[in-house]
């Protein structure tokens, strides 16, 4: 990912220093996750992590378990806004017709 550009040199690095089977569950589990929250995520990781801390920094600590964002142009501008409430999230694609 660090050749691809996708993470940091600092990410890649702190990976490395991981215990190998951490690294394999990062990567079978949070592999999409890693270039969009790559600052955030490096500055957690420590080379004593366990399974349970990783789960614990993507999931609840990162990560909205749904997120949906909207983007508009007013007066010239770029808005947006991140909805995180299910129920609402659930309306918004119903209106859309995309449930």
């Amino acid at each position: 990912l660090f050749y691809q550009g996708k993470i940091s040199l600092e990410l890649a690095s702190k990976i490395a220093g991981l215990k190998g089977n951490v690294q394999e569950y990062i990567a079978d589990n949070y592999l999409a996750a890693l270039s969009k929250y790559s600052a955030r995520i490096a500055a957690e990781l420590k080379p004593s992590i366990t399974m349970q801390e990783v789960d614990w920094i993507f999931g609840s600590h990162l990560m909205p378990k749904e997120q949906m964002k909207i983007k508009w142009v007013q007066n010239g501008k770029n808005k947006s806004i991140a909805i995180e409430d299910e129920k609402l999230i659930e309306k918004i694609l119903e209106l859309l017709g995309k449930r």
